[in-house]
């Protein structure tokens, strides 16, 4: 049976009881969840709040990342709208700046050249961030997450950055990255992006709010299965 690679205890769903959520190693798992709720785990997961009474576990032990620095060395990556790249370097120019890369532009363009082609993307790695479309940069962070190294990754609303096109095809090498052993959360208040992952958790659903197609619901714990 696949190990629990992620745990959060004690979210604060402005319900009566807090909610919780977990994440296998090699799974795809959306949470939906409103914009608050969103931004509280992704704070939480990425090391940038300190607030609130949420317990994160990773392979079964408490973490508090309390800076973005220390939740990637316990190789948590979250991913945003709000880019960290700077605007007049390029995706090779920012892989070169990894931690432990130490190469020149063309090793680093190859190697995200390799890991594009394995997860069928196409990134343009040489224009200024500054210059790409929103869509461009998330992935391009994505990108850099994964040849960081980080196990487990936190995509925050990737609505917000994505067109429908985009998050599919984002999807398909991310799953393709499950079945190395990575683990993937999709934060996201929509159905239609929560509709592309393997596994789900509803956090505070509108008391009329369904399952997308193919999903059902169970409601002692709010956990949607797809096909079960």
């Amino acid at each position: 049976m696949t190990a629990d690679v992620l745990e959060i205890k004690h979210i604060p769903t402005g319900g009566n009881e807090n909610g919780s959520l977990k994440a296998r190693e090699g799974e795809l798992r959306a949470v939906l969840a409103p914009h608050r709720l969103c931004a509280l785990l992704s704070d939480a997961l990425g090391g940038f709040s300190l607030e609130g009474e949420m317990e994160i576990l990773l392979r079964g032990k408490t973490v508090f990342p309390r800076s973005p620095r220390a939740a990637l060395k316990k190789g948590v990556s979250v991913i945003s709208s709000e880019s960290v790249f700077a605007p007049g370097l390029s995706l090779s120019d920012h892989i070169r700046l990894l931690p432990g890369m130490l190469c020149g532009r063309k090793k680093a363009r190859a190697k995200a050249e390799a890991l594009c082609a394995e997860y069928g993307w196409t990134l343009d790695l040489t224009t200024p961030a500054g210059a790409l479309s929103a869509g461009g940069r998330y992935r391009g962070e994505i990108l850099l997450a994964l040849l960081r190294g980080s196990e487990v990754l936190a995509l925050r609303e990737p609505e917000a950055a994505l067109t429908p096109l985009e998050a599919e095809q984002t999807a398909a090498g991310l799953r393709k990255a499950c079945q190395r052993g990575k683990t993937v959360l999709l934060l996201t208040a929509r159905k239609w992006i929560a509709g592309l992952a393997d596994g789900l958790d509803a956090l505070s659903p509108a008391a009329d709010d369904k399952p997308p197609n193919g999903w059902t619901l169970c409601p002692a714990a709010w956990c949607w299965r797809r096909g079960v």
